[in-house]
Order: structure tokens, then sequence, then C-alpha cells
């Protein structure tokens, strides 16, 4: 079988992490209306009465189940209509504290925002609500809009640990509090782990008790463990006079000073070490001498030297420091493990791992073997001064880093020894880390790079995240891949490669059909490239913006056999991921196909068709009374979208038109070296895309065109409200104050579209719409106090008025710009749907087509034909309304 797919553009708009997953139920819908009821899993939402912002159907029973997965459901109605009784006994909206109607009634809500008793904002005290809708069968009005979203708090949730904070006891050391936390549990939860520490995440600047995350903690001594990590570019230093403490930390060392025992005899005791340490900690100092550098700088003493060679000889006085710091050092001099036995100074050290490190202090063996324990097994041979050697368990050679054999520290001083050609990295000693062209870590076997011998040293030792799953590898062909669980949140730091080809006649067109990922382009993108891997050449980016839609990048294809797409994402926010679709397709030469709301368009060169055994007149459609029209090079069919048996349905809340293409065989002879043509055609209202992409697809025994295309718009002044008489006057003149009516429609009707009044804005010029802008309308919010609209979101044509007014310091005419919207008529979650939009990001709903059309020029008429012609008008009117 042949198959013929044709691509048309529209906008689809996704929800960030936390929009609405939302679901209706067959069950729940009632009187034709399918917003009757429905499940929402997201973090935030909105729904409508039926038929909303019209009537609600009478004897309605609608039931909403609102089911995070954590959190507390904060539910709201800033839009309330429905009949009004005291006890709500008519016409109600019913809301429960749990996954049902028979979990307890929070409250009933009846009658408008200002005439209700009852509260119109309920808060759960789990993670779900239930929200019941019933009318009668007498009165029924606009009905309601509701708007949820989930709230982590601690309210009744003490003890509780939500997605990104907690009520639990610890979070005041962990710095992750719910922001009311204070307010509902800090005095009823339990105390936290004695283990636990304070943490300056979230609490940069404040004072914790026993710790601090204000930048005076650092001259303190009593800054919060990971105050470096999260507050030190953000805390203000403070003065020159601050100085470091001993405080919470006795025995370590401050950088210029120290708090430990020692500091007394080197003479770099912090300023409070007697007030706060001296009972914990014991004397360190020669058993015989106690000298001090005080009035004798550069002498010697005897055990002790108050010389600057002291410092390299390790026998300076304990208040060398303080007194003789600007002496200066013997160039030649070496650090000694001389009372220093235990300790690193710097280049070199005196503690026993120096004889594993590399890094002994010359006299280490005459001073300190004795004193100084072995270290453990573990302790590791360094490749200091031994680059070329093998160290027994491991080596310092080159061809280590092919042997996984390398001391821990090789690439630190070896890394310039040339490795051999042919060797091959092993995970041996290396399981859990990357070592360039292939890895040793578990998500190697997810990202295709294992080392050759993994299996053999690391498949027990590594573990496969708990939330990952298999992303990337090698596809063919045609078909559809996406992010990891998708349709569920994707994990961190994931790192997708998929390699798609196609035979090596053939091409690869790519098109995301759902795109979900954290509102920034540096955090989680798609990117994708012309060729088999990562470093050919870059086509483009695939991600999320709020303020640059490079959403609009989703259709790719190559200029060969292959094509290469990377899935990264960071540690921080996720979202649901997306899903592609690849089909292989032939070169552009062979054909193109393009369709709009009007026509489909089908070109095929005659050279392709020849080279399967064909001719153009053999080829027909599903009606086989669509016939092409053939010439010398091409084979073309022409007709308007709805005709020649063309099927339309809904897929994934795009429109599609679908259609087969075949060809008559040859009957004479006894034989036939005839392929079997058989192409189905479709024409599908893709994302986001203005420019017609062409190709034509084969799979194995069947082929496709792809192509792109937009709905047609119109938009015209009518003389009155009732839009039965078309303006056809241009320009049109008019008078000052008029009002005008205006009407935008599919110029071909479609009851399962509604069109959508997004933005329209009027201009002087019908060329420049930025210069001087004045809006009527904008994201579906009015700007001028005339601007009305009769019909928005609910059929395939908009309707609106306003009054006509001119633009000072311009000429006389006004052109008005409309940008509309497109939607599926079925889908009440649609941004048609939603009304006035005043968040200035933007909107990730149901995914529609936008058009923008320009209108005019209106003119203002000449004074002395204003009298007359307003007259007429009058006269004109009621006709108008008699026909």
């Amino acid at each position: 079988m042949w198959t013929l797919l044709v691509l048309c553009s529209a906008i689809a708009l996704d929800g960030v992490q936390g929009a609405d997953r939302f679901q209706t139920s067959g069950e729940m819908t009632t009187h034709g209306f399918p917003d009757c009821g429905g499940q929402f899993y997201g973090r935030t939402g909105v729904f409508n009465s039926p038929n909303y912002p019209n009537q609600y159907p009478p004897n309605s029973d609608c039931i909403w189940y609102i089911t995070p997965r954590s959190g507390i459901v904060q539910l709201a109605f800033p839009i309330l209509n429905i009949e009004f009784h005291q006890t709500c006994a008519y016409d109600a909206i019913y809301v429960h504290d749990g996954s049902s109607t028979s979990s307890r009634l929070l409250g009933k809500v009846c009658g408008t925002n200002s005439t209700t008793f009852n509260s119109t904002t309920f808060n759960s005290t789990g993670t779900s609500l239930t929200v019941r809708f019933k009318s009668d069968g007498i009165t029924s009005l606009s009905g309601f809009r509701a708007e949820y979203q989930v709230m982590a708090s601690c309210r009744y949730n003490c003890g509780y640990q939500f997605e990104n904070c907690s009520c639990s006891s610890s979070c005041g050391y962990r710095g992750n509090c719910c922001p009311d936390y204070r307010d509902y549990c800090s005095a009823t939860s339990a105390p936290a782990p004695t283990t636990a520490q304070p943490s300056c995440r979230y609490n940069c600047g404040w004072h914790l008790g026993s710790c601090s995350c204000s930048s005076s903690c650092r001259y303190q001594g009593n800054c919060c463990h990971d105050y470096n990590y999260f507050c030190p570019t953000s805390t203000q230093r403070p003065s020159v006079t601050a100085r470091p403490s001993c405080y919470s930390n006795c025995g370590g060392h401050m950088g210029s000073c120290s708090c430990s025992s020692s500091c007394q005899y080197y003479g770099t005791c912090c300023y409070d070490y007697h007030s706060t340490c001296q009972p914990t900690t014991l004397p360190v100092r020669p058993t015989t001498d106690w000298y001090s550098c005080r009035n004798k700088c550069g002498s010697f003493l005897g055990s002790c030297s108050c010389s600057s060679s002291c410092r390299y000889q390790g026998n300076c006085c304990y208040d060398y420091n303080s007194y003789c710091p600007t002496t200066a050092p013997t160039t030649t001099a070496q650090p000694s493990c001389r009372y220093n036995c235990g300790r690193h100074l710097g280049s070199c050290s005196c503690s026993s791992s120096c004889r594993y490190q590399g890094n002994c202090c010359h006299d280490y063996n005459y001073f300190c073997p004795t004193s100084t324990q072995r270290p453990s097994v573990t302790a590791r041979p360094s490749c200091y001064s031994n680059c070329g050697g093998h160290m027994g368990s491991c080596s310092c050679s080159s061809s280590c880093q092919y042997y996984g054999t390398c001391c821990y520290d090789y690439h630190s001083y070896c890394q310039t020894t040339a490795p051999p050609t042919t060797a091959q990295p092993s995970c041996r000693y290396n399981c859990g880390r990357h070592l360039g062209s292939c890895s040793c870590s578990s998500s190697c076997r997810y990202n295709g790079n294992c080392c050759h011998d993994f299996y053999s040293y690391c498949q027990a030792t590594t573990d496969m995240p708990a939330t990952a799953r298999p992303c990337g590898g090698s596809l063919f062909g045609s078909g559809n891949f996406s992010s990891p669980n998708h349709p569920n949140h994707y994990y961190d730091n994931a790192y997708c490669v998929w390699q798609l080809r196609a035979t090596y006649d053939q091409r690869i067109f790519l098109s995301f059909t759902d795109l979900q990922l954290e509102n920034c382009c540096s955090c989680d993108y798609i990117a994708v490239y012309d060729g088999p891997s990562v470093s050919s050449r870059y086509l483009g980016k695939v991600c999320n913006n709020n303020n640059n839609n490079n959403n609009s990048l989703s259709t790719f294809y190559s200029t060969s056999n292959y094509l290469t797409v990377l899935f990264r994402t960071d540690s921080s926010a996720v979202g649901r991921g997306f899903n592609a679709d690849f089909i292989s397709s032939l070169p552009p030469s062979s054909g193109r196909v393009d369709c709009s709301s009007d026509n489909m368009n089908i070109v095929i060169q005659r050279t392709y068709l020849n080279s399967l055994g064909y001719d153009g007149q053999s080829l027909y459609l599903n009606d086989p009374h669509c016939r092409p029209q053939v010439s010398r090079f091409q084979v073309v069919f022409n007709f308007p979208i709805n005709t020649c048996g063309n099927v339309r349905k809904f897929e994934n809340g795009r429109v599609v038109y679908t259609n087969t293409l075949r060809a008559y065989t040859s009957s004479s002879g006894e034989i036939t070296r005839q392929s079997h043509l058989k192409m189905s055609v479709g024409c599908r209202m893709d994302q986001d895309s203005v420019a017609q992409i062409l190709y034509i697809v084969r799979h194995h025994d069947n082929s496709s065109i792809t192509g792109t295309g937009r709905f047609n718009t119109s938009m015209d002044f009518y003389t009155s409200s009732s839009f039965h008489y078309k303006v056809t006057q241009v320009p049109y003149e008019v008078t000052l104050n008029q009002n005008l009516y205006v009407q935008v429609d599919l110029r071909r009707g479609d009851s399962s579209l509604v069109l959508y009044l997004d933005t329209c804005v009027t201009s002087p010029s019908p060329h420049d719409f930025q210069t001087r802008p004045y809006y009527l309308v904008r994201n579906g919010c009015p700007v001028d106090n005339s601007y009305q609209a009769y019909i928005t979101g609910s059929r395939a044509y908009g309707r609106f008025t306003f009054k006509a007014f001119q633009f000072l310091r311009a000429t006389e005419s006004v052109y008005i710009q409309c940008k509309v919207l497109i939607c599926q008529a079925s889908d009440y979650n649609s941004r048609c749907r939603r009304g006035c939009y005043k968040r200035a990001a933007r909107d990730l709903g149901s995914e529609h087509d936008s058009q923008t059309l320009v209108l005019g020029p209106i003119k203002l008429k000449d004074p002395e034909k204003k009298e007359e012609e307003t007259h007429e008008s009058q006269e004109e009117t009621p006709k108008q309304s008699q026909a």
C-alpha cells in the first residue's frame, strides 16, 4: 500500500508543568453538551457550566472530579449567574471535600457573585475535590466559570511532605518549609531529628538559632553547613572589623586564624578561642619549650625559632605570625614534618596518607613514621612523581586509560602521556564514571554508550535511577517516539539521542505533535541535527519559552537519509515532554502537496510515476470522477477540500481530511511488473507552520506526500447589528461615533470549528500596526470602551461592534487588523472558550490555528454629507430589520 500524507498549519498550545490534564467522560455528558462534567489531574484548571456563556440546559446533573496527586485544592467561582434561592434549592453547585459526591459537603453555591450568601472559594482538606452542578427544569441562566489551583499549604497537613515543600518538622532544617508552616504547624509538629542541620536554602540572610545564613556567619563562625552553596553571592560582606570566631568551630582552621589547640603555639588563635574552646581542646606544645617571638624576630631559640625559615623547618614559635610575619622566607627551604605530623602543608604532607598520595614532606620518615597510622586498605596510590609507573593495583602509565587501571589522580598529573591508538576504555575501577566516548555509569545502558566491559565489572554495582526508563535509540523508516514516561512527566537530567534513518535515496520528515517542557530554553530542550550524530549540521531547537515562541520550530526535514534528535533536561522543573512523528520520504523533486480550508492541490512529477510504470492518465481518487490535469512534466489534482471523496475527522485536536489515490494497472499481456499504487492522502492542520513543506514518502510497498496549509478566513463590515447586508463600499465612509459592525468567518463554514476574536488593533496605515496602535480588544479582553463582541468562541464566525473614531495628526483613514483563533468546537477547554486572558505569558491550552486579517480603510464623511447620510441610514435600518 502507498500512503499520501498532507500537513496543514495551526498553532498548538500545551500547558507547562501543572497545567490541566482534562478528560471528559461520556457518562457525565447530558443534553448533548460535552462540557458537563470531567476529570482534572493537573495543578491548575478551568471549567464551565454546560453551554456557557449561553444558558445551561434544564435538568442538568454534571460532576467534575479534581484529583491532583498532592497538595490542597483551592476552588473559586469568579463568574456566577445561576438561579437564586436562599437555600439553593433550585439550581446549585455542590462542593464535596473528597473524591466523590459521598464525601463531606463543604457548601452549596447559587445566585450571582453579588447576591450569594455563601462563600465562592473553597479549600480541600485532602488532595481532591468533587464539584456537582444540578439544575431544575424551569429557569436557566448563563451559568458559571470555575477555576482551581493546587496550593502547597500546611493547613490540615502538618507532618506531610509535598512535592516541592514540606509541613514536617524537619523542613525548618532542610529549608523547604511550605510558606504557611509557622502559621499552622510550628507549635504542633515534633522537633527535628537531632542529626538534622539547619539549611540556608530559602533562608539567605536569616539567623536560625544555633547557626546563621547571614554574611556575618563567616566571621562569627556559625555558618549553616550549606551556606557557601546557596548564599555567598546574595549576602553582603560585613564591615572590615568583623573577625572569625571559634563559635561552633573548635578544632577548625578559619583561614587567617585557627580554633584548634595548636593555635596557642602558632600564634593563630581566633580572638575568642579562650572563652569558647579552651576547656574542650587539649594543648599541643613542645614538651620543654614554649618560646615567644615577641622582641626576638629573626632569632633561634633552641627547640623553636622566630626566623623566617621556621615556617619551612617546622619549628616556628607559637606566636611567630603575631610578631614576625613580615620576615622574608628562605627560597630554598622545604616544609618540614617537625611538629606537624598528621598535617597537610600545602604542596606536601606530613599525614600518613602522604605515602600513598606521593606528597610526603622531605623529612616525613625522620619525624612521623612511627606516630602516624597507616591508612586503611582504601587508600589509593597516587601518580604524583610516578607518571609512567605501575603502582601495583593501579597504574600511572598512559595505557591505564584503556585498561581501566588509572590511579585516581592520573589526569591531574599525567594526562599529557600519549595513549595507545587501538586500546578501548575500560570500566575496571571506573564504575559510575563517564570516560569520554563511553560510560561506566548505569545510564550508559539507556544512552547506548557503555564501555565494552561494563557488564563484566559494573552491572551489579550500578543502578538505574528509579524514575528512569529507556530513551533514545536507532529508528528506521517511519514511526513515532516520545520523551521518557510521556505523557507523564519526564525525569531530571535526561540525555536521550534518537538516530532516525531511511534508505539511502530517501529523506526524513519530522514533526512534533505534542510538546510541554519547562519554560526555559537553556534548561530543557530538543535539538535537531541534519545527519547521523549530534556533531552534524544543527537545524534548530524546540522548547518552551514565555518570551520567545521557539515552539514554532516544530517541523524539520533532512537533506540526507539521517536525522538526529537530542533531548536534554536539567535537574529543576519537568513537564509532560513531547511526542514526535517521523516519515521516510522521497526528495521534494518527486512531487509536492499543499492545502487550505478551501482547496487541496497534489502535484506529482511524471518522472517519478514513470519509474513505477504508470502514466498520469491512470490516477484517480476516492471519487473516480475527480481526474488530474496531465502536462508534459507533471500530474496535478486540484479540487475543493470537501469534495472528491475527502473524509473529515479529528485527530489529537486537529482537523484532518483523508483520501486515497490509486492507479489503474495495465490489463494487456500475460504478466506485469508494476507495483500496486495506493496512496493514503491526509491533510492535517499541524502546529504553528506558515510555509509549505512538501514531500513524497515511500514505506517499502507504499508512498506518501506531506505538505502544509492554512485555514482561509475573511473579515467584512455590515450595515447593522442584524448582519444581513455586507458593506461593499470601498473605502467605507462613516461619521464619528457611528456604530460599525464587523464579522470574521471561515470562507467555507464548518460547524465542527469555532472562531475566537483574540486581538483587534487599529492603525492609520495598513502596513504598520506597531508605531501607532490603538487596540479594540487584546487577548480577548476589551480595551476600547465602545467595543462589544456579539459572538466569539462559540460559532464558526465572530461578530463585534465599536464606534468610529479618527486618529489625531493623521489621515482620515483607519485600518483594522484582527488576530483570530480557530479551535475544535467540541473542545470546551480550548483557548477559544476561556474568554479574557490577561497574563502576559503564553497561554498553553488546547491546540488551535491562528489567522491575522486586515480590514479597511474606513474614512470620515465630508461634513456637508453627514446630515443627509444620517437620515438615509435611519430609514434603511428598519428595512433591513424586515429583510
